[in-house]
């Protein structure tokens, strides 16, 4: 089977507005991460594509990798040969500007294997407005959250600290905590929404779903600087608590088109889980999967695919990530 691997900003679509920052660091990884996990399952051909004349890092980090294919065309027209090459497709991409729709779409107009979420799930989860619509009409814990605009001071809606970031952003780009009395200054522009700031620990889950079956990879304890940057985190070896397990499944039945591997965002207050955001993708967390469970999360999210039923974790290994990649055993 050949599978086609695509992280966006390696491959050429933000290089020119990211190319030195964090988002491109962990793009990078985390194709890394597919990459060699992909690469461990016998009946897979691999091929992905870089855009290495842009950057040198990329040059030196995939500069070795015989299935990784320099860019000779634009990113788009590199990124549909590549789709029409091979069975199924695996798309690492922000939300933002509706960039993983549009790719995914491509992938199944092609009529090829989506290993992703699909079009519809991938709306309603990039959009932070929607979203919390329908979190709020399942009853799951969630920030209150408003469009930033002429009619909306967020004073008049929390009493103490709250957060901007954009509507359709993706990862910590853009994202900022205002005091209370601050809405002149976080008065951001378009795009923009104001979200009630929720203590406690900043957390995630890596899950892995199918059409009729849902497994909680990994709880994470995420690492969020004081200015909102994510950093990094830690893979911890607990099994996921029954709480966490109805959480999963709830948004799934809400979400039917979240299929693949996919982030679940949310903050522990001591007392519940609420739930700030789902990526339908592969996340930072990803990158240290394979060393914590027993099985590669590749071959789930392949099988899952396939219609196969997903395995049980019966254990994980405690792992501590950068937002970069870099492991260690805890």
């Amino acid at each position: 089977m050949k599978v086609f691997i695509y992280e966006h900003l390696c491959g050429g679509g933000f290089l020119k507005t990211f190319g030195a920052g964090s988002m491109l660091a962990e793009g990078e990884a985390m194709l890394g991460a597919a990459l060699r996990d992909f690469g461990r399952i016998e009946y897979v051909e691999l091929f992905s594509i870089v855009d290495k004349k842009n950057d040198k890092r990329l040059r030196e980090t995939f500069a070795r990798l015989p299935e990784v294919k320099p860019i000779q065309s634009t990113w788009l027209d590199a990124f549909i040969d590549c789709v029409q090459q091979c069975d199924a497709a695996l798309i690492i991409a922000p939300e933002s500007n509706g960039t993983l729709k549009k790719l995914t779409k491509i992938v199944i107009n092609l009529g090829k294997i989506n290993l992703g979420s699909s079009p519809e799930a991938i709306s309603v989860t990039g959009n932070k407005l929607i979203f919390s619509t329908v979190m709020k009409k399942i009853g799951i814990a969630h920030p209150r959250t408003f469009l930033i605009d002429s009619n909306v001071a967020p004073d008049r809606h929390f009493d103490g600290a709250w957060v901007g970031k954009p509507v359709d952003g993706a990862g910590s780009e853009g994202v900022r905590v205002y005091g209370n009395g601050d809405y002149e200054q976080g008065r951001v522009g378009a795009g923009m929404i104001a979200q009630e700031y929720v203590e406690g620990e900043p957390m995630s889950l890596s899950v892995v779903s199918g059409a009729n079956d849902s497994v909680i990879l990994s709880v994470n304890r995420q690492r969020i600087s004081c200015a909102m940057r994510y950093e990094g985190g830690e893979i911890l070896s607990v099994s996921p608590d029954d709480i966490l397990c109805d959480l999963v499944n709830r948004i799934k039945k809400a979400l039917p088109g979240l299929n693949g591997y996919w982030g679940l965002d949310y903050v522990d207050t001591g007392e519940y889980p609420v739930v700030i955001e789902v990526n339908p993708r592969l996340t930072t967390s990803y990158n240290a999967l394979s060393k914590a469970l027993c099985v590669n999360p590749a071959e789930m999210i392949l099988n899952i695919a396939m219609g196969q039923t997903l395995p049980e974790i019966k254990s994980r290994t405690a792992i501590g990530f950068s937002a970069a990649g870099m492991t260690v055993v805890l």
